[in-house]
């Protein structure tokens, strides 16, 4: 789990990253939830006193943001694994499963590269380049990584980015 340049005549990077689940993003998505619920408690007690139709409308928009706030905690499981991406020399991703294995995986469009936040989309791939799954989120918040982690992962990410562009425009040459 360190952080690891190899440079070459055509600039090859090679970096081996473990992120944390972020304690800040976890925590703002607790507040946000716990919003959402007390928003739909006051909804129950306001409208207890009110007529029996907008008590029940007042039930129903209670149950289902409470459902939703299920929903979303559910969804959102995946963000608080520990992920370790490795990019080698030659700009390969790798992704290291839970299980112990890796898979290699490409950067997609959208990913977000902040200086103080990467929320990289990214997408396996088997042997032969076909594509395994749905994509994954990784999110690197500064409370994930080391300072010199988060700029050598952005480095990387943004000059896989650059060789990507630079081999469609190749391809449309």
């Amino acid at each position: 789990a360190g952080v690891f340049f190899c440079g070459s005549r055509n600039m090859s990077i090679a970096v081996s990253v473990r992120i944390k689940p972020s304690c800040l993003l976890r925590s703002l998505f607790v507040l946000l939830l716990l919003t959402v619920v007390l928003l739909g408690l006051w909804l129950l007690i306001v409208q207890g006193h009110a007529l029996a139709r907008q008590r029940v409308w007042a039930g129903a928009l209670a149950c289902s943001l409470w459902l939703a706030c299920i929903v979303a905690w559910l969804q959102a499981r995946p963000l608080w694994q520990v992920r370790h991406l490795e990019f080698l020399p030659d700009g390969q991703l790798f992704l290291h499963m839970a299980t112990g294995g890796r898979q290699k995986a490409v950067i997609l469009p959208g990913s977000t590269l902040w200086a103080s936040c990467l929320m990289l989309r990214l997408q396996c791939l088997g042997a032969d380049g076909e594509v395994l799954g749905a994509s994954v989120v990784v999110a690197v918040m500064p409370d994930s990584v080391s300072a010199d982690q988060m700029r050598a992962l952005q480095v990387a990410c943004r000059w896989q980015q650059a060789r990507h562009i630079d081999a469609i425009a190749q391809k449309n040459l």
